[in-house]
């Protein structure tokens, strides 16, 4: 096995680092054009905000959803003795 060998050049491809680069939010010049913040830094508050919101009620609905419900009590049973 150790005596395969192949013909190809090799592939480099350019790595891009992302951490490095700015980001820049999509729905940050939306909510500036729509009028709902002046500000970027008060749209990132307005998307956290919101995050927070759906967050905070995801959590309820999985509470909700799966909590212990208390089911009917069975049906009377009737035993008749001959």
């Amino acid at each position: 096995m150790s005596d395969v060998s192949f013909d190809e050049e090799p592939q480099y491809t350019p790595v891009h680092s992302y951490a490095s680069a700015p980001s820049q939010n999509s729905k940050v010049p939306f909510l500036v054009r729509m009028g709902v913040v002046k500000t970027q830094r008060s749209a990132e508050i307005v998307l956290l905000s919101m995050a927070v919101v759906a967050i905070i009620a995801a959590i309820f609905v999985f509470i909700q959803t799966t909590s212990a419900r208390k089911l009917p009590p069975p049906p009377p049973t009737t035993v008749i003795v001959r």
